[in-house]
């Protein structure tokens, strides 16, 4: 992998964007030689997959309601699959969630 610094990266971006579109190179990009990015081409696959999904929004939307009903089902109609969701996230992201599942695990 090449590794280019900040300031020849901005100068020489063009290039580099070539180099990693037409040869496939990666490149780490560092800030004052400590790692910062990495700038790599989409692998093959990555590209098959998008090309795969050729569902038109509608599908998509349909999809996704029914996933919601579907997830709807299993409330008990205090609140919304969506307002349990909204929930779970803001404990998720409580450090106290986590240090009373700590707890319970040296229980």
């Amino acid at each position: 992998m090449n590794e280019v610094g900040m300031r020849e990266f901005r100068t020489d971006l063009s290039a580099i964007l070539r180099r990693v579109r037409e040869n496939g190179e990666s490149f780490e990009i560092t800030n004052r030689s400590k790692l910062v990015a990495v700038l790599k081409p989409i692998q093959r696959w990555e590209k098959e997959i998008a090309l795969v999904d050729e569902r038109t929004f509608e599908q998509r939307w349909e999809e996704h309601m029914r996933l919601a009903e579907e997830i709807g089902k299993h409330c008990d109609g205090e609140f919304s699959a969506a307002e349990a969701v909204a929930e779970q996230r803001r404990d998720l992201a409580d450090p106290r969630y986590w240090e009373e599942q700590i707890v319970r695990e040296d229980r």
